[in-house]
This record gives structure tokens, C-alpha cells and sequence, in this order.
């Protein structure tokens, strides 16, 4: 993953379990969202449990770089599409 942990895997099948800012998660940890059984977005936490990495897998391209794509937190918020690396 390039942040330098070794990250736990939790599947999960709904928006209400992925962690946000307000609601922090598993501290080192990979959410993979599944919808109609795909692969819908992995969200990386950082040491504190908050949002650290989107990557998108399916949904909306209104950003027009195809999938997967990538959006890393800032604080509190979603950050700008970029390609996926």
C-alpha cells in the first residue's frame, strides 16, 4: 500500500460501517465496501482510526479517470479524484 503497514483486512456491506473522521475505525486497517457483491471502495485508516486513502472501485466517474481511482483525506474531507497509483 506504500504507507509502511502491514494493514488488516474488514469486509464489509454497507456505507455505515466505513469509518469517517467523526467516527473513526480500526486504527492500520482496509474497509472493503461490497455492493451487489463487488468491490465497491477500500478505505485505508491511519494510527488513529480516521480516513487516510479512498480507492474507488466502481460508481460514479464523474471525474473522468476511469476506475480505480484514488481520494486521500485532508483533515475532515474526501479529497479530489486522482489516478489510481
Amino acid at each position: 500500500m506504500g504507507f509502511g503497514y502491514s494493514y488488516e483486512t474488514i469486509e464489509i456491506d454497507s456505507y455505515e460501517y466505513l469509518p469517517t473522521p467523526k467516527q473513526p475505525g480500526k486504527p492500520n486497517t482496509c474497509y472493503k465496501l461490497y455492493r451487489n457483491g463487488k468491490l465497491h471502495r477500500e478505505r485505508y485508516t491511519d494510527e488513529k482510526g480516521k480516513p487516510k486513502k479512498d480507492v474507488d472501485w466502481e460508481g460514479n466517474d464523474d471525474h473522468d479517470l476511469g476506475f480505480p481511482h484514488d481520494h486521500y483525506w485532508e483533515g475532515s474531507y474526501r479529497g479530489d479524484a486522482v489516478s489510481h497509483t
